[in-house]
């Protein structure tokens, strides 16, 4: 179960840096699950996908990329898994990219509709 699980983070997070790298923060929002918990880099937590598309459409365009590192995977329970690690984000100022590593854990969960996000947990890694 835990390659199944590994394979839909992989697939997960691809679809979600794809739609980041894109700005296509409705695609991104679509992965969470009607009711979600979201704390990206800001103190207001998100509940909803429209939740999560406001956070999105807030962020300044210097936000031009994202990857995540393999994710430790923790399973939860049937068609329920944790997985956590690191993510970093390019940033673009003056035509200069800079990177900006984070922790993230996400929590995802088989819905009728397909997997998707229910917890989403952002922090900084500290410098």
């Amino acid at each position: 179960m835990t390659k199944l699980f590994s394979d839909v983070a992989r697939s997960m997070q691809s679809a979600w840096t794809a739609a980041f790298g894109r700005a296509d923060w409705a695609a991104i929002a679509a992965l969470y699950a009607p009711e979600t918990s979201f704390y990206g880099s800001t103190p207001a937590l998100a509940a909803d996908p429209a939740g999560v598309l406001s956070y999105f459409q807030s962020l300044p365009p210097i936000f031009v990329a994202a990857r995540y590192a393999t994710p430790h995977i923790l399973p939860l329970g049937e068609g329920l898994f944790a997985a956590s690690g690191g993510v970093v984000f390019t940033v673009r100022k003056d035509g200069v990219d800079q990177e900006r590593a984070y922790r993230m854990s996400q929590v995802f969960r088989q819905m009728p509709e397909g997997w998707r996000i229910v917890l989403h947990h952002a922090s900084p890694v500290p410098a």
